[in-house]
């Protein structure tokens, strides 16, 4: 049997920076799917007012009313990009695994 488990990874970076290879920009859909997750990553609880961007889409923190957008323009600074790996080690601090 096979003990080794799919990970979902979820990092928030800044808007410009190059994706890491194995990395890519999280869809506004997988957004939905894992709002809980991205709320996390981006510390929600001590910073409520976050604007982060996905591949087409924005969320918007809960200072802003943790609302989906369908676009984004210049007041989002970072975007979450996602991982997925089948591998049962630890994550670096930062990364959130599903």
């Amino acid at each position: 049997m096979n003990s080794n488990k799919l990970k979902l990874n979820l990092k928030k970076v800044p808007l410009g920076d190059e994706i890491p290879n194995g990395w890519r920009i999280m869809t506004l859909e997988e957004a939905k799917k894992y709002k809980q997750e991205v709320n996390e990553v981006c510390d929600y609880k001590n910073n409520k007012w976050f604007i982060v961007a996905f591949e087409t889409g924005r969320l918007d923190g809960l200072g802003h009313g943790n609302k989906f957008s369908e676009n984004y323009g210049s007041e989002v600074g970072e975007k979450i990009i996602i991982k997925t790996e089948i591998n049962d080690a630890s994550q670096p601090e930062g990364i959130i695994s599903i």
